[in-house]
């Protein structure tokens, strides 16, 4: 039996920025393993999803900023950090969008959970994603912020496969 892969996403267009965790469970969907992997160019995103197209045990989790309609009007920093942090949100926004739109394209609506910014919560640190793991009997290596960003939207997408599953039977 193929084993259950929930694939967790961070969108950015940031060099590198990019980060996804893959979720593996085992027959008995308990989780066995974590792999993150960074992405320095869209295309190398790309080039990830194609590999999987396949695999029919495959579930992606998308972490959407364009669901959240944030324009930051209470922003107290000065008009150059204003416009900076507009353009980085407006091109994350796109970035994240395009990937669900692909996602949608090649596994299917049924396949992809969009999570918006709200939903995902507040950002884990080093200590609250190796608690998490831990949990799982997993050693988790160092992490990026990315990298927990994308493990918590993962797991967010695992808890929204089980309550589908239970849902449709």
């Amino acid at each position: 039996m193929t084993p259950l892969r929930i694939i967790g996403l961070d969108p950015s267009l940031r060099v590198k920025g990019f980060a996804a965790c893959e979720l593996i469970y085992n027959e008995h969907e308990a989780l066995e393993t974590i792999n993150f992997y960074r992405f320095a160019r869209f295309y190398n995103f790309i080039d990830f999803c194609q590999a999987r197209i396949h695999d029919e045990n495959l579930y992606w989790a998308v972490e959407n900023s364009n669901l959240q309609n944030a324009t930051f009007a209470h922003y107290k920093g000065n008009a150059a950090q204003l416009k900076k942090i507009s353009r980085n949100v407006g091109a994350n926004q796109g970035i994240s969008q395009a990937v669900v739109d692909m996602l949608v394209y090649y596994f299917t609506h049924d396949r992809v959970l969009e999570v918006s910014p709200a939903q995902k919560g507040v950002k884990w640190n080093t200590r609250n994603a190796a608690h998490v793991a831990a949990q799982y009997g997993i050693k988790l290596p160092q992490t990026s912020q990315d990298e927990r960003d994308a493990l918590k939207i993962g797991l967010i997408g695992y808890t929204n496969y089980l309550i589908t599953k239970r849902n449709s039977k």
